[in-house]
């Protein structure tokens, strides 16, 4: 395993199981440093456009190289955490 870098949180798997689309996802590790808009679209189990909104309104962090967006692993980490804090209201 990977040690985390600074300012990168350890997602635990508790949390995969517990947000119902992430169930029986791959665990962090095991995810590219970088990737595209489809990749986290199939990860996540939502469609592409849903990515590009949450990319739009700056809900998902990511960086334009081109015209194409690409997102950093602990940037998609630190959405899936917010998103569990919002479903608990641990906002």
């Amino acid at each position: 395993m990977q040690a985390l870098s600074a300012g990168e949180a350890a997602l635990p798997s508790e949390v995969f199981a517990q947000v119902p689309h992430l169930r029986g996802a791959s665990m962090p590790e095991e995810l590219p440093e970088l990737m595209t808009p489809e990749e986290v679209a199939k990860y996540l189990k939502v469609s592409l456009s849903t990515i590009r909104r949450l990319l739009r309104n700056k809900e998902l962090i990511g960086k334009k190289v081109g015209d194409q967006w690409r997102i950093q692993k602990q940037q998609l980490l630190a959405y899936i955490e917010s998103t569990e804090d919002s479903h608990h209201g641990n906002k």
